[in-house]
């Protein structure tokens, strides 16, 4: 049957065309519906099964974004497996089978970075921040599959419920508030609450003279309340699909929005149609929307595919037809606009195409994947809201807890009256009930371990340095390594073949980004930098600056001491540079106690910068620090006051406790954002915080308090006592502090070869990633500890191809399987597949992206990929890649070549085809939506693909 098709290797999302190991190129469309394939298994490890998908993107496969997003859903309801079976509900992941638009991130990605403002110190970054989030919510959705006999058509009915969005009182676009779909301060996107209604039919099956057989899908979308101005039960739009023999056609409108169309005819060398799709034109400002419909083909023999535009519509927004849509208005594109009636042709050539890859998979030695440990895992629960019960999906992972934003008030924490009790969603294989609660903390608290790789490893990646020519006293040093003039940055590399640092290019930001290429480039060894970058004080005290960097390469910082330019191979302790990854910590793994040398906040002063944000009358009122003066190294008096000076006095020292998931100060009272606090972005009326002793910046209080270093143990706390001179005493003469007293440098922490290994920092915050959630098992009474993410380090082949990334060692965080991140990226214009280079600052336009700069694939020998853990004796893992997409090379020679099946837009498929199939057509459609009688005692039977229902 055609639906058992459904199975197909590819992410649905973004399955717009597809590209097979046959280099065959097919809609996505077709491939969703069709593309069955089976091959004999010639080896039996992941490694050599995982299967490797890339998409091709075009205006075409835009198109189809909805069609793909549809079959995802059927896909993970599982109809196939539940023919006859009964009523059942099937949950699904939403963010699995939706489209992101990436292109605000991938803009805000591409520009250029001052490494200035990049964090200093030792450390590299830490793998384990939460701006990598992967929670999953899910969505119920009630289904039934029937079929009579087999000669009977298969039917097909599902009720789909969408919440929708509800940002301010009139539904517009507003700042963050409650249901947004952004929990980050960012815009709120309105979306109506709707039922959606679906009715498939599936008549014939798929033949080799007809490709799809007959199968039909009829959608209807109602109001389930008052949206805006339109009442409950007011009929949105609906959506047709319809798959004949050789030929598709699809229809999709929605009130208030662009419809979307498509005819597609297949034939043995290819495909032909016409399709409809959104644009928008930028000038002149401030724009328009217009609707365009275009020809298509695809001819596989010749490899190509071209299209043409045969119709354009300015589209108005502001005013709307009688069925609710956008008024149409003729428009005749100019060619300045964007748009051309010319035909475009591109090659389907794979030798022609360029590639992103999204997903890599990585394996052990022996081909089976790479696991960290626990995974993420789906709960469910049962909640009332405004007096009706409703389920509540949510998931669970290394990141935290997860649940839609609108039964945040329904679902209860331990100690929060009576908890939600949330069941486990088991998979196939599992067995037995585990129930889960939720306790959360008012803090994060995250360990921070250094590992060392050796100076050698950054060998040709690209470097910038922050030259500060205002320190007088170190000019003169920098004036003999080249480095004249103001200060500036300055970007290079490093050469381990010659111990060399070569900088190219200086780096301004006076009237923004300007890069100036030197006639002759700066150049010195390690040993040139060791020998000159050093003042002697007298009495036993050389100063030595480190060298420090930022490489936009890996997106690290890094601090290289002299030890390791003076041993550039080595990966030691003593030696090599200072690598960090962050893991947040579970209650089980708290340290009993935390000392803090700066950067201290305490309980009353935290209250006292809330309390006063929270009262204030008008936004963005400066508020006292929540952090303890006599925990900042800066002086307090005098004609210096507030300049900064070493060493904080050990009778300052700040010891944190921690009693549960509470972190008190010295007074016995927790450190927090009160719980009343629950929109940080409104509650706290964008205020922000001075630092102490008239330090000239702030920071915004709505984004939470983070102390400074903390270290565990008396012990590492002894560590960072202030250097002394032979004699025994502090080299520093502090103009303040009483000298014979004992004194930290908390510096020391960030120096490369700090002797501190382990150190932990603390969040405090109203916002969700600084509430920690965690989930405790009702069986044990045990929060459940996920796997945390992995550092490993790929080095790019020495071949001419990879251009200046030949020979990089880069650092990757590995998060999960399909996880791999940190590849280095650019700017890449999807029309011509030309680079933009790393940075871009011009006009961004809807065609660039900004994508991996490299593949990982194989050498020129033909070896395969592997990426290792690094230093001295690293774990080496096998990597292939899963996912990605391909952007075709225009080919100007295929103009007139090829034959198209439609050259009129009327062969779009029409409005009066979509049936309307929701309870009030005139047939009754597919009825409400069944209540009772639902198998599995109404607990999803099925998680996005997954039959987990055994019948009785």
């Amino acid at each position: 049957m055609l639906i058992d098709c459904f199975k197909v290797n590819c992410k649905f999302n973004d399955c717009h065309f597809i590209r097979e190991s046959n280099m065959k190129i097919f809609s996505g469309l077709v491939v969703a519906i069709v593309l069955c394939l089976t091959s004999p298994l010639s080896a039996q490890t992941a490694y050599e099964t995982d299967s490797t998908n890339f998409y091709v993107e075009n205006s075409t496969n835009e198109s189809l974004k909805f069609v793909n997003m549809l079959l995802c859903y059927m896909k993970a309801m599982a109809p196939d497996q539940m023919v006859n079976k009964g009523t059942y509900v099937a949950s699904i992941y939403n963010s699995e089978c939706e489209d992101a638009d990436t292109s605000t991130s991938d803009k805000n990605k591409a520009q250029p970075k001052s490494a200035k403002t990049q964090t200093s110190g030792s450390s590299s970054g830490s793998s384990g921040s939460s701006g990598g989030q992967t929670g999953k919510t899910a969505e119920s959705n009630t289904v039934t599959a029937t079929r009579a006999d087999n000669n009977s058509p298969m039917n097909i009915k599902v009720w789909v419920n969408q919440p929708g969005v509800e940002c301010d009182a009139g539904g517009g676009i507003t700042t963050n508030t409650a249901g947004a779909a952004d929990g980050a301060g960012g815009m709120c996107m309105p979306e109506p609450p709707m039922t959606i209604y679906v009715e498939g039919i599936q008549s014939a099956a798929p033949t080799v003279s007809s490709k799809f057989g007959n199968f039909q899908m009829n959608m209807s979308y109602v109001l389930t309340k008052d949206w805006m101005t339109m009442p409950a039960g007011t009929k949105m739009g609906g959506g047709y699909l319809k798959a004949d023999t050789n030929t598709v056609i699809f229809r999709n409108q929605t009130m208030r929005d662009a419809p979307e169309a498509l005819k597609a005819t297949f034939t043995s060398s290819g495909v032909s149609g016409v399709f409809l799709t959104e644009s928008y034109v930028m000038s002149p400002m401030p724009g328009f929307s217009v609707q365009l419909t275009n020809k298509f083909v695809m001819d596989e023999t010749a490899k190509v595919y071209c299209q043409q535009l045969l119709a354009a519509k300015k589209m108005d927004y502001e005013n709307f037809d009688a069925d609710g849509f956008p008024a149409l208005s003729d428009y005749t594109p100019t060619g300045s606009d964007g748009l051309t009636t010319d035909e475009v042709c591109y090659s389907t050539d794979v030798t022609d195409a360029k590639r992103n890859v999204w997903q890599y998979g990585v394996y052990n030695q022996n081909g089976s994947r790479l696991s960290l440990g626990q995974a993420g895992f789906p709960m469910i629960a049962e909640v009332t809201v405004d007096g009706v019960t409703e389920t509540v999906h949510g998931y669970a992972d290394y990141w935290g807890v997860y649940f839609d934003d609108r039964f945040s008030s329904a679902v209860k924490y331990i100690g929060d009256g009576t908890p939600t009790t949330f069941t486990k969603e088991n998979f196939s294989g599992e067995t037995g009930t585990t129930t889960y609660q939720i306790r959360q903390a008012n803090a994060r608290i995250e360990k921070v371990t250094r590992t060392y790789s050796s100076l050698n490893s950054l060998d040709k990646l690209t470097a910038v340095m922050w030259v500060d020519k205002w320190d007088t006293s170190w000019n003169p040093k920098w004036d003999t390594l080249g480095f004249t003039g103001d200060s500036a940055e300055y970007s290079g590399s490093y050469t381990k073949s010659n111990n060399t640092w070569t900088f190219n290019k200086k780096i301004t930001w006076e009237s923004g980004y300007n890069e100036t290429t030197l006639s002759t480039p700066i150049a010195f060894t390690n040993q040139q930098w060791v020998d000159t970058m050093k003042i002697d004080h007298g009495d036993g005290w050389v100063e030595e600056k480190n060298l420090w960097l930022w490489s936009p390469d890996s997106g690290q910082s890094y601090e290289i001491g002299k030890n390791s330019l003076l041993n550039p191979t080595s990966a030691s302790t003593t030696n090599g540079l200072v690598q960090t990854s962050g893991e947040t910590l579970t209650p089980a793994d708290f340290p009993s106690a935390l000392y803090c040398v700066e950067r201290c906040p305490t309980a009353a002063l935290l209250s006292a910068s809330v309390s006063a944000a929270t009262s204030a009358t008008t936004t963005g009122t400066t508020v006292a620090s929540p952090f303890d003066p006599d925990n900042w190294q800066v002086l307090k008096s005098g004609e210096n006051a507030g300049q900064s000076y070493p060493g904080v006095l050990a009778s300052n020292v700040k010891t944190y406790t921690i009693s549960g998931l509470q972190v008190k100060d010295a007074t016995g009272n927790e450190i927090m954002f009160p719980t009343s606090i629950t929109d940080p972005w409104t509650d706290l009326k964008s205020s922000v915080y001075a630092m102490p002793w008239g330090a000239n910046w702030t920071e915004a209080l709505d984004w939470g308090v983070g102390t400074g270093k903390l270290v565990a143990s008396q012990s590492d706390l002894d560590k960072i006592e202030c250097e002394k001179n032979d004699s025994g005493a502090y080299r520093d003469t502090h103009p303040e502090l009483n000298n014979s007293a004992k004194r930290y440098c908390p510096d020391l922490l960030n120096a490369s070869d700090s002797p501190v290994t382990t150190y932990y920092e603390v969040r405090f915050g109203a916002a969700p990633w600084d509430r920690t959630k965690y989930v405790v098992d009702q069986s044990t009474g045990l929060d459940v500890k996920f796997a945390s993410p992995t550092v490993l380090f790929y080095t790019v082949p020495d071949e001419t191809r990879y251009g200046d990334d030949a020979g990089k060692t880069v650092r990757l965080d590995y998060m999960g399987f399909g996880q791999l991140f940190g590849i280095p990226g650019h700017v890449v214009n999807t029309q011509t597949g030309e680079s933009l280079g790393k940075y871009y600052t011009g006009e961004w336009k809807e065609h660039y992206r900004y994508a991996a700069r490299f593949l990982i694939e194989k050498d020129a020998l033909g070896n395969d990929p592997t990426i290792s853990t690094g230093g001295e004796s690293p774990t080496i893992y096998k990597v292939k890649a899963l996912e990605g997409e391909e952007w075709l090379a225009i080919k100007p020679s295929a103009k007139g070549t090829l034959t198209y099946s439609s050259d009129v837009a009327s062969d779009l498929p029409a409005a009066g085809l979509l049936v309307d199939v929701s309870p009030t057509a005139g047939n009754g459609g597919i009825g409400a939506e069944p209540t009772s009688g639902l198998i599995n005692g109404g607990k999803p039977a099925v998680i996005h693909e997954e039959v987990v229902y055994t019948a009785p």
